[in-house]
């Protein structure tokens, strides 16, 4: 039995074989023009795919999306001496964006609001960036100012793990750099 199916079809020279320009109607054999249809889409579908992945720069890797348990360590920055080490929750959301909780070491929780950023994937095998904000209070309740933290992270080849290097800037509530400190920490996923 013979299905119907409309196909486009060009001549050498571009023109149309039929005054419905652009395609053919006609009775054809299913298994053989059906058949390599689906052929021709499969392979389509595989080259957009390789393409997609190719241009995202993603060649099947992990990503850093989700949540993760980590630990926070401040440091010397002249000689990469932990000062500090403190627990953090980091997510990091599809569009590139995060948010995040920690109490440093000196603070509480009342002192201290939740953070907000951004990330991006970066250059080079399993590499990413972000930067955050979170606001600090005095005993009081009124806002005594700002944390910037800027990060380079290491996702582990796997993706179950990460590494990261960052610059924590401290501005008062007018927005004026009062100290830059260094920081570092390892993360796991939170499953």
């Amino acid at each position: 039995m013979n299905d119907i199916l409309t196909l486009p079809v060009r001549t050498e020279a571009g023109n149309c074989r039929e005054a419905r320009c652009g395609t053919v109607t006609g009775n054809v054999t299913p298994a053989r023009s059906v058949g390599a249809l689906k052929r021709t889409l499969a392979l389509a579908s595989g080259a957009l795919l390789l393409a997609s992945t190719y241009a995202s720069g993603d060649s099947g890797n992990a990503t850093i999306e989700g949540v993760w348990r980590v630990t926070r360590h401040g440091v010397n920055c002249a000689t990469g001496q932990v000062l500090a080490s403190f627990p953090a929750i980091m997510a990091f959301s599809k569009g590139e964006s995060y948010a995040g909780y920690a109490v440093p070491p000196g603070s509480t929780p009342a002192m201290s609001s939740p953070e907000y950023g951004t990330w991006q994937r970066e250059h080079g095998h399993q590499k990413y960036s972000f930067k955050i904000l979170s606001y600090g209070y005095d005993n009081t309740g009124a806002i005594a100012g700002s944390t910037e933290v800027t990060g380079d992270l290491v996702l582990a080849d796997r993706g179950e793990s990460f590494t990261y290097d960052s610059t924590v800037q401290i501005f008062d509530a007018s927005g004026a750099l009062l100290t830059t400190h260094c920081g570092k920490a390892t993360g796991t996923r939170f499953q």
